[in-house]
């Protein structure tokens, strides 16, 4: 299972975190994500909220820090700051995603905030992108 890790930078008052809210919304819709984890440091609650509710029919669970999530047999720590897994400890920045395998445990950073242009197709291309590095894609090529 695939999941997402952000931090609340996402839900600020800014045009670039409600471009990267987007780009995130657009991920989510378009992905079979079944968790999305946020460290929330900063008062964005009521955000994340409003951004919850517009995703509701996609059954995403949102887990927010701080506690501890238990999926795929594997234990994560969600802090203000940090995602802590089984040997590893991922920090969120502004514009990034990380996307987790909870089978392997290895994660990569997408960083959204490259993509800024919303006119160009490159959301598609980003997320063909992901899931070919994850091994999603419909290809039968093994993983470099």
């Amino acid at each position: 299972m695939k999941i997402y890790y952000i931090d609340d930078s996402f839900f600020t008052h800014s045009e670039f975190a409600r471009q990267m809210a987007y780009k995130l919304e657009v991920l989510l819709r378009e992905n079979e994500i079944n968790y999305l984890l946020i460290s929330v440091s900063k008062n964005t609650e009521k955000e994340i909220k409003r951004f919850e509710e517009r995703l509701k029919k996609f059954k995403i669970e949102f887990k927010l820090s701080t506690q501890t999530v238990e999926i795929d047999g594997n234990s994560f720590l969600l802090t203000n700051n940090t995602l802590r897994m089984p040997n590893e400890e991922i920090r969120g920045f502004a514009g990034t995603l990380c996307v987790i395998d909870t089978t392997t445990l290895k994660w990569k950073r997408i960083y959204l905030d490259l993509f800024p242009d919303e006119e160009t197709d490159i959301i598609t291309l980003l997320t063909e992108a992901i899931e070919e590095s994850l091994g999603l894609d419909d290809s039968n090529r093994e993983k470099s």
